[in-house]
């Protein structure tokens, strides 16, 4: 599946748009993070389960701090290559999830 395809996956089930919130859990006290540092890592691991969830493939690299992300195509490191970049435009702590992907 290329990196565009995926995109239209996203659009169809409703994600590019949405927003979410992130919270974490600790011996039963759970709290809102409202730090952004960590968000562009749960939005990855989040994909990663949707493209499980649908069959969809993808290829990681060795060194996950290396761009692409996520390696859309089966064999092809220089075609399909997908980044996930999140943004925080508003002042509450949501996100608009997959509003801006960078895919080429």
């Amino acid at each position: 599946m290329s990196a565009q395809q995926l995109l239209n996956e996203l659009q169809k089930s409703g994600m590019i748009g949405a927003t979410g919130q992130t919270y974490f859990e600790l011996n039963g006290l759970k709290t809102l993070v409202r730090d952004s540092s960590i968000v562009g890592n749960v939005i990855q691991e989040w994909l990663k389960s949707f493209m499980d969830s649908k069959g969809i493939s993808y290829r990681l690299k060795a060194n996950s701090q290396e761009f692409p992300d996520f390696l859309m195509h089966a064999s092809d490191d220089t075609v399909d290559l997908l980044e996930v970049k999140c943004f925080k435009n508003h002042p509450i702590s949501t996100w608009p999830i997959f509003k801006h992907i960078a895919a080429r």
